[in-house]
């Protein structure tokens, strides 16, 4: 009875907790493999997480009154990653998900997420079936990034003194003797480069990614809703490669037709990029600037 005392009674909760993290895809050699999943900071009651649980999830409330709970997650989970679920469906104009009436209302998506977190502070959510090494691993992440700001901290500072001894030397209008601008200047920039080499292979030695270059952040365009899109050679009332809808019910339709699709996406040219292309209210499209592949089906199925 040892090792099966050990495994399902002393053991047996801490493992299921553990292994569930595990199933739910978390790496447990990466210090985020304490993270909570999203959750309010509110109760269920606050009048906006009612209004996201109606626009997500509408008719089936009522009919699980019970399951009120897995409700709420899914929708903090569903609001706390609503720019990977529009990334995701960027350019598929088909895709199941554009149904949700929730991730077309920007505006509510905005409110809740000043209303969701993952920090258990915030909420008193503790994380469970977290083993030990877990927190060595998020003190050794939080030590790499006070690192990185020593780095920008001593880059910065090397810039400041050269202005610095720039201006008071125009200042003093020192131009003559042992002591020159340009001389000044490059025993400035050679101590300069010495602490960066120094500082970078110390930190290059802990982690390459400490002192690898970090790619520009890029930047989302944004259109109004109602704007033309012009390519081909003329103007166009949707973006080039869209299709309408599939599988949308009646209340969704009409939605299409007096609200358009606001948060359309297609991929940008980065990885994991998508680019807003809002879609005008169906009832103002004009067949003749409408690409012939949709037009016959617009034709047919909203008019």
């Amino acid at each position: 009875m040892g090792k099966v005392f050990d495994i399902y009674f002393k053991f047996g909760v801490v493992g299921d907790k553990y292994l569930g993290r595990c199933l739910a895809g978390l790496n447990p050699n990466h210090h985020l493999f304490g993270t909570l999943p999203p959750h309010f900071t509110v109760s269920a009651e606050h009048p906006v997480v009612q209004m996201g649980l109606i626009a997500a999830f509408g008719g089936l409330l009522g009919g699980h009154p019970d399951s009120i709970g897995v409700f709420i997650l899914c929708l903090a989970s569903m609001v706390y990653h609503s720019n990977f679920l529009l990334a995701t469906m960027a350019g598929e104009s088909g895709h199941s998900c554009l149904c949700i009436p929730l991730l077309q209302d920007s505006d509510l998506v905005k409110e809740l997420k000043e209303l969701v977190t993952i920090d258990g502070e915030e909420s008193g959510m503790i994380a469970t079936g977290v083993p030990p090494h877990v927190h060595i691993l998020k003190g050794n992440e939080d030590m790499k990034e006070q690192l990185k700001l020593l780095v920008q901290g001593m880059d910065k500072q090397n810039e400041m003194i050269v202005a610095t001894v720039r201006a008071a030397v125009n200042e003093n209008d020192i131009r003559s003797g042992l002591l020159t601008l340009n001389t000044l200047e490059e025993k400035l920039k050679s101590h300069s480069e010495n602490i960066g080499l120094l500082l970078r292979h110390e930190l290059g030695a802990i982690n390459p990614d400490l002192v690898r270059p970090q790619a520009p952040l890029a930047v989302n365009a944004t259109n109004l809703v109602g704007v033309m899109y012009s390519y081909d050679g003329r103007f166009w009332s949707v973006p080039e490669g869209f299709v309408l809808p599939k599988k949308a019910d009646i209340f969704q339709a009409f939605v299409y037709w007096f609200s358009g699709i606001p948060e359309y996406r297609i991929p940008g040219l980065r990885d994991n990029e998508a680019i807003r292309c809002s879609i005008m209210p169906f009832w103002k499209f004009k067949l003749d600037m409408l690409l012939k592949a949709i037009r016959q089906t617009f034709r047919l199925d909203y008019l």
